[in-house]
C-alpha cells in the first residue's frame, strides 16, 4: 500500500479500505457493517457504535459484538480511550459512553401472517 500514498491522500486511501474490509459473516465495507450491526448508515453511528466497528478491524470474529459482547466492549473501550487521547472525545463524554452496555441489533425483521391468538386454538 505504500505506493498509494503518492497517488492518494490518507483520507482517501481509509475511505478505500473501510469500503472494502471484511467484517465477518460476509459483511464487506463500513456501511453494510453499519447496517447489519446497528441497522443504520455510516453518517448516522453514534460514536460509541463507530467504535465497536474499528475495534472490529482487529479481529472481527473476536470482537463481534452479537458472538463476543465482552470481548466487543472491552475494545470499544480502547478505542473510546484513544479517541480521548487524540482529542476527539471530551474526557467526561469517553466516561459515560465507556458504561453504555453495547445494546446492538442485527437489522433482522421478521414478518409473519400467523396470528398468534388464532394459532393458538389450532
Amino acid at each position: 500500500m505504500c505506493f498509494l500514498v503518492g497517488i492518494y491522500s490518507k483520507k482517501q486511501i481509509l475511505q478505500l479500505y473501510l469500503n472494502t474490509v471484511a467484517f465477518n459473516e460476509n459483511i464487506y465495507g463500513v456501511k453494510v457493517a453499519a447496517k447489519r450491526f446497528f441497522n443504520t448508515t455510516p453518517d448516522r453511528l453514534k460514536p460509541e457504535q463507530a467504535a465497536i466497528l474499528v475495534a472490529m478491524l482487529k479481529a472481527t470474529s473476536t470482537y463481534n459484538p452479537m458472538s463476543h459482547p465482552k470481548m466487543s466492549k472491552g475494545r470499544r473501550n480502547l478505542v473510546l480511550e484513544q479517541m480521548a487521547k487524540n482529542n476527539d472525545l471530551e474526557e467526561e463524554e469517553k466516561d459515560s459512553l465507556q458504561q453504555l452496555p453495547l445494546n446492538h441489533t442485527d437489522g433482522l425483521k421478521i414478518h409473519t401472517t400467523i396470528h398468534s391468538k388464532v394459532q393458538a386454538y389450532t
